[in-house]
């Protein structure tokens, strides 16, 4: 196998297919690209100092998922073994086979390393990375449909329907597993144009693989009981001489990552601290490592604890805001944090946003459950928020009155702070 091989397998080369099925040292040269490709997507995203592990998750997942759509596909192969030419190998040899050509798709993952966020503004920087994971994606399912065709010997179409109905069912699990900002259906939820732009897609595949999930699920049972496998000679592929190339090729996209190491794992570190002790409730320890720093010793485009519209609770907002109160951190996390107590308060009252004439409107009406649980974060927003309008304000008024009917509520000029 010579390192040509390697690129010639990425754009489904027959040849390129069988001769990395036949090779010995395919096995270990797919784990090292795997093990690129988690260095890869996390060399800027995970604190590895600590976390080092967070490199073998690829590694982990495609395990799972290669064996699953190993199982399948073989499966519906031996089902068809009557009709099947050729000498078939041994179950563990089919296994370890499959295992080096889905995880030779490994190197695809590279395209995730360029950081789009440090030179993009946070909704470019999503949708330019969802696409580059869309074409990946497509890239992978028509490559392992390639490769399935190639192996088994069977058509291209049945070898693509089995694909799609795992894939599809990948997708569903993804979806529906993986933390994504909550849909706004009813439209009280604010994200921001980030998360919207993620939860609009992520609704949108949803829906696409249950939709299409009963398409595919008879297709590949038609394609599976239509099956007749033809198991490829590999022997002609067998070469005595091992070429040094694909593994020099694979060392390579590991030595890749280490320079850059140093300039990403520090903002990482600062990241992992600052989230460890909000998360424990240490909010003034953190708001004081935070104020130290500025915003460029993090990661572009942080979003700190808690992630609104994800389902994270801590640390708690009223405790961020009494510290605020009793511990004015740097601007910089006050306004982040300022933004993330407003955008709650809308989420509870199920707000687009305090306009005086929406809020009249929806008090007059009783649509508005205001306690007076709600009156000290009106208050703070009142005092903090420097980007709310007059009528804004007039709005949050309104509900600190409706919530307390013989209170006077507060007129501070945020710039005197």
């Amino acid at each position: 196998m010579k390192a040509s091989t390697l690129f010639r397998f990425l754009v489904g080369d027959r040849d390129a297919i069988l001769t990395i099925a036949a090779s010995r040292s395919s096995f270990l040269i797919s784990i090292l690209f795997v093990i690129s490709a988690g260095f890869a997507r996390e060399y800027d995203g995970e604190d590895l100092i600590h976390e080092p592990w967070h490199i073998l998750r690829p590694l982990g997942a495609s395990l799972l998922s290669g064996t699953t759509l190993f199982l399948f596909v073989h499966s519906a192969a031996m089902l068809r073994h009557r009709r099947a030419t050729g000498t078939r190998p041994p179950f563990l040899i089919a296994y370890r086979t499959f295992l080096s050509l889905f995880w030779m798709t490994a190197p695809m993952a590279w395209l995730y390393a360029v950081p789009y966020e440090r030179f993009m503004t946070p909704v470019d920087a999503v949708g330019i990375n969802l696409c580059t994971l869309g074409f990946v994606a497509a890239w992978r399912v028509v490559l392992i449909t390639r490769v399935v065709q190639v192996i088994y010997g069977i058509h291209p179409a049945a070898a693509f329907f089995l694909v799609m109905l795992f894939a599809d069912a990948v997708v569903f699990a993804a979806m529906t597993l993986i933390p994504t900002p909550i849909i706004d259906i009813m439209g009280g939820l604010r994200h921001s144009a980030r998360d919207q732009l993620i939860s609009g897609i992520t609704f949108n595949l949803l829906i696409l693989a249950t939709l299409s999930a009963p398409l595919w699920f008879l297709t590949a049972l038609g394609a599976a009981a239509t099956l007749k496998p033809r198991w490829p000679d590999l022997s002609s592929y067998t070469s005595p001489l091992q070429s040094r190339g694909p593994m020099i090729v694979a060392a390579a996209s590991l030595a890749f990552f280490i320079p850059l190491l140093p300039f990403t794992q520090p903002e990482q570190v600062n990241r992992r601290n600052a989230e460890r002790h909000l998360r424990a409730g240490r909010i003034a320890e953190a708001f004081t490592l935070m104020s130290d720093r500025s915003p460029s010793a993090y990661p572009p485009h942080w979003n700190p604890p808690p992630r609104l519209g994800y389902g994270e609770s801590r640390p708690e907002l009223d405790q961020v805001r009494d510290a605020i109160n009793a511990h004015r951190p740097a601007d910089w996390v006050t306004e982040m944090y300022v933004a993330k107590i407003r955008r709650n308060l809308l989420m509870q009252l199920w707000l687009r946003d305090f306009d005086e004439t929406q809020v009249k409107d929806r008090l007059e009406r009783e649509w508005l459950d205001v306690t007076q649980d709600h009156t000290p974060t009106a208050e703070f927003l009142l005092t903090h928020d420097t980007t709310l309008t007059d009528k804004e304000r007039q709005g949050l008024h309104h509900l600190i009155q409706a919530a307390n009917p013989q209170h006077p509520t507060p007129t501070p000029n945020p710039s005197q702070d």
